[in-house]
């Protein structure tokens, strides 16, 4: 995801927990990247597992995608890519 980089990743992964914490059994960050291409903002990857004692599906995965997606989106003007 690209953001300001004044948005810090402890903000973002609150913000991942809560919108999915019904499922969210693992966050960890990968990698962090800034350039003078991206200018003020950063780049930022997560690694998100999930799980609930049994394989979620496609529709509940997705779920829980687009609810994190409209957090971030709504609280941090994220672009996802």
């Amino acid at each position: 995801m690209l953001c300001e980089k004044s948005v810090k990743v402890s903000d973002l992964s609150a913000s991942i927990e809560k919108a999915s914490r019904r499922y969210l059994v693992g966050l960890n960050v990968f990698d962090v990247f800034t350039s003078e291409k991206l200018g003020d903002k950063q780049s930022i990857a997560f690694k998100l597992s999930m799980g609930q004692n049994r394989t979620l599906s496609v529709e509940e995965v997705q779920e829980v995608m687009d609810a994190i997606t409209q957090e971030l989106v709504s609280k941090y003007n994220v672009e996802i890519r």
